[in-house]
């Protein structure tokens, strides 16, 4: 859980509210921040990038994180769709370098 909190951020107060409060307040205090947070360090902005600090600078790891990012995420309705996803253009770059 702290991994997904470091990566995502803190889910939103409405999803904490959705768990049944006896399996919430293991993680959660009754304001919503994680508990602990000592087991991870606190999220840094970027990240995605920092995880892939590792993969050389291209547009391909560029559109890589933001595929990732509208795939990754807390609430169900925030995430893109199937279609939204296979039209994405880190696919489209993907299915391209294999018709070469």
């Amino acid at each position: 859980m702290a991994q997904i909190i470091h990566l995502l951020g803190p889910p939103p107060v409405e999803l904490i509210n959705r768990i049944h409060p006896e399996c919430s307040s293991m993680y959660f205090d009754e304001n919503g921040p994680f508990k602990h947070q000592r087991y991870y360090p606190p999220r840094n902005e970027g990240t995605f990038e920092v995880v892939f600090s590792t993969i050389p600078d291209s547009q391909q790891k560029e559109f890589f994180i933001t595929f990732l990012k509208r795939m990754l995420r807390w609430l169900p309705g925030e995430r893109a769709s199937i279609d939204e996803l296979l039209a994405d253009p880190w696919m489209s770059s993907v299915q391209a370098s294999r018709n070469r």
